[in-house]
């Protein structure tokens, strides 16, 4: 279990003494705070079966629920008589201010698993299954399923690779998997009421709908599929990394502008698709290991292809 909290507090008193445009000269003061509050909290749960020293396995499932708050509160006051107490007592101030208040929570809750599994330390497999449920989308789409899946071979354990006393590390891997964002303000997928007076049906409503309600709002998803090669000489001196991936995120989480005729200006949306393609090749080598001097040479260079496809 996990809990942060964290308060910003701003008090401005004699700093804006010198607007004297706004003022008249008398002092102005103002207290502005901000508390964020999250909990976290998470179970896991580990299980090692013994099978024999050529299979190797672990299973493990896990829990994480987060939950996070945000409160603001701002009051100010102009034309103190006397500035002795400072924003301490902001009832001497002849012209209070508005005051402001605002209180915002999400929550999300995941649950996830993950299973390795490695036979004579040369053919390894794992797969994880993740699921997120987030406030911050509609009803219907609040939780996102992201499953991956990895295998390796290292080849360099095999006896006739061995036999040829050529390569330190030889190992050939690939990967696919999902991942899902959520990064949005909360209450999108809701429809928002501003505090204001505002005319309505020829009388001053103190509320009014200020942001259009989307409830089919649901989770940005990105697949990525990787391959990559792994191979080092001389005793690991000398060491080389091949990547080759393609990553393609649908669901695009989008503040898109409308019609001002429906009475908003944006409303947030799943709109668009985008890929991304590329390849990255890095090279080490160690040339001088010493206690007192130590020389290593690295190069790298990657190459990058990204498209809107809509």
């Amino acid at each position: 279990i996990g809990m942060v909290n964290r308060d910003i507090i701003i008090d401005e008193f004699h700093t804006m003494r010198s607007r004297k445009a706004k003022n008249q000269g008398a002092p102005f003061g103002s207290k502005q705070t901000e508390n964020y509050s999250s909990v976290t909290y998470n179970n896991t749960l580990t299980y090692t079966p013994k099978i024999n020293k050529d299979h190797r396995m672990d299973v493990m499932i896990g829990q994480e629920d987060v939950y996070r708050t945000f409160r603001y509160f701002s009051a100010s006051s102009s034309k103190f008589p006397i500035d002795n107490f400072g924003i301490f007592d902001m009832s001497l101030g002849e012209e209070p201010g508005k005051p402001q208040t605002n209180q915002e929570e999400e929550r999300m809750l995941s649950f996830f698993g993950r299973i390795n599994y490695q036979y004579m330390d040369r053919y390894l497999f794992t797969a994880t299954m993740r699921t997120d449920g987030s406030s911050k989308f509609g009803k219907d789409n609040k939780w996102g399923y992201f499953p991956s899946v990895s295998a390796a071979w290292r080849a360099s354990e095999e006896e006739f690779i061995i036999n040829l006393d050529i390569f330190s590390n030889l190992k050939v891997r690939a990967s696919y998997g999902a991942a899902g964002n959520n990064n949005i303000p909360r209450y999108r997928s809701l429809s928002l009421y501003t505090s204001d007076w505002v005319p309505m049906n020829n009388q001053a409503v103190p509320v009014y709908s200020g942001k259009m309600a989307n409830p089919g709002l649901k989770w940005e998803t990105t697949y990525t599929a990787n391959a990559g090669l792994d191979i080092s000489f001389f005793n690991h001196r000398l060491q080389a990394t091949l990547d080759l991936y393609n990553t393609r995120t649908v669901d695009l989480l989008l503040d898109a502008q409308i019609p001002y005729l429906t009475g908003y200006k944006s409303i947030f949306k799943n709109i668009g698709e985008t890929k991304n393609k590329g390849i990255e090749f890095s090279i080490t080598s160690y040339n001088i290991q010493k206690k007192d001097f130590t020389w290593t040479t690295s190069f790298n260079i990657a190459a990058n292809k990204n498209k809107v496809v809509k």
